[in-house]
């Protein structure tokens, strides 16, 4: 589309020279044409910046969605591992651990 755009931003330079071209020759009717001409070209460059703006929206829009979905692929995983080590662990596990490092503690003091 920016080739595109590119192009048609030529024409209209060319289109306008030829105008000027054909008014010195005094064919105001060809200039006149040619204007015509160069309006419509306008238009088309306007509509192909439109279609440009809306790829980059959808591309940009497009990208913002992967990133969530890797985001939430994320959170997932981590809620899995955290309910898999509660499972693994209860809580009878943390308080024979925490008893067994306190009477290590203790017969360290002795």
């Amino acid at each position: 589309l920016s080739k595109y755009q590119k192009k048609l931003v030529l024409d209209e330079a060319r289109l306008v020279e030829r105008a000027r071209e054909a008014k010195l020759r005094g064919q105001t009717k060809v200039a006149l044409q040619l204007l015509k001409i160069k309006k419509i070209k306008t238009r088309e460059v306007e509509q192909v910046e439109s279609q440009l703006l809306n790829v980059l929206q959808m591309v940009q829009t497009i990208d913002s969605k992967q990133n969530e979905t890797q985001v939430l692929q994320a959170m997932k995983t981590g809620k899995d591992a955290l309910q898999k080590m509660h499972e693994q662990t209860s809580v009878d596990d943390v308080l024979d651990l925490m008893d067994q490092i306190q009477e290590q503690n203790e017969m360290e003091q002795e």
